[in-house]
């Protein structure tokens, strides 16, 4: 019984605890209410179509409306129905301009002799994101 009692209380203590960590003044009210995302006004691919093996740089031209500093993340991946082309970022993935080459071509159609690949930029000021997508065709 007095293990029973202890327990208890720790227990009560515990979700005391636990209650006054939270910040639940008015979880109505999220934090980012009234924060709008980033503006893209242009995504810049330098060239149209490459080879395997060579270079491409990317950029995003990006303001925020609350003049908030923007941070960029920069992802690629398939497109359905389309060979997939593997490379890697040679420059940092997290900047506004990057450089990606080109590796190889996953051949999982056929009848093509090429692969496109989406590359996918995600600009945010800590409150909202704004998306971008470029498309590019590699050549063997």
């Amino acid at each position: 019984m007095k293990t029973k009692n202890i327990l208890i209380k720790i227990l009560i203590l515990l979700i005391i605890t636990l209650n006054n960590s939270c910040d639940l003044e008015n979880p109505s009210e999220p934090e980012n209410e009234g924060k709008l995302p980033p503006i893209i006004e242009s995504a810049y691919k330098s060239k149209t179509t490459i080879k395997v093996g060579e270079l491409i740089n990317l950029s995003v031209t990006a303001s925020d409306p609350q003049g908030l500093d923007l941070y960029y993340m920069w992802t690629f991946g398939a497109v359905d129905g389309e060979n997939f082309v593997n490379g890697n970022f040679v420059s940092s993935e997290e900047l506004k301009n990057v450089t990606w080459q080109a590796k190889e071509i996953w051949s999982n159609v056929p009848d093509k002799n090429y692969g496109v690949i989406k590359f996918r930029c995600d600009v945010y000021n800590m409150y909202n994101t704004a998306t971008t997508y470029i498309q590019l065709t590699v050549y063997p």
